[in-house]
């Protein structure tokens, strides 16, 4: 089962799995959040997926999810953070996408609270003597 939200303000998707995750959910997923990445394309967005509270999630649906990852980060995600159940869930996906994880474009943590998002704007001001 998942829940997919929408923060337009923070230019945020967010999506939080839990349950038995399967490959056929991960696909639907991923057809649902590639119609919000329309949205947002042309200014750039950041995704979260929290499958902290999953049971299970088979090899197939962890292939979904990379491959959303990549679709995101091809089509202008500017940071992917991945909340994860463990420490060891953490080595793995930073291994696995290490490129992405050096780069600072992907994030794996155990807390949410510990997420650093990049700014989405920056106001610029000039002094006028």
């Amino acid at each position: 089962m998942y829940l997919l939200s929408l923060h337009e303000d923070r230019s945020l998707i967010e999506a939080s799995l839990g349950g038995r995750v399967t490959a056929d959910e991960v696909s639907v997923l991923l057809d649902e959040i590639d119609e919000i990445v329309d949205q947002f394309e042309s200014q750039g967005f950041s995704l979260l997926i929290d499958h902290s509270l999953a049971k299970t999630m088979d090899q197939h649906a962890r292939a979904q999810l990379a491959d959303l990852k990549d679709a995101c980060l091809s089509r202008g995600a500017m940071k992917i953070v991945t909340v994860v159940a463990s420490d060891e869930e953490v080595a793995r996906n930073v291994n696995e996408r290490f490129h992405w994880a050096m780069e600072g474009r992907e994030q794996y943590v155990l807390d949410s609270s510990r997420i650093e998002w990049p700014a989405t704007k920056i106001a610029r001001t000039s002094l006028a003597a």
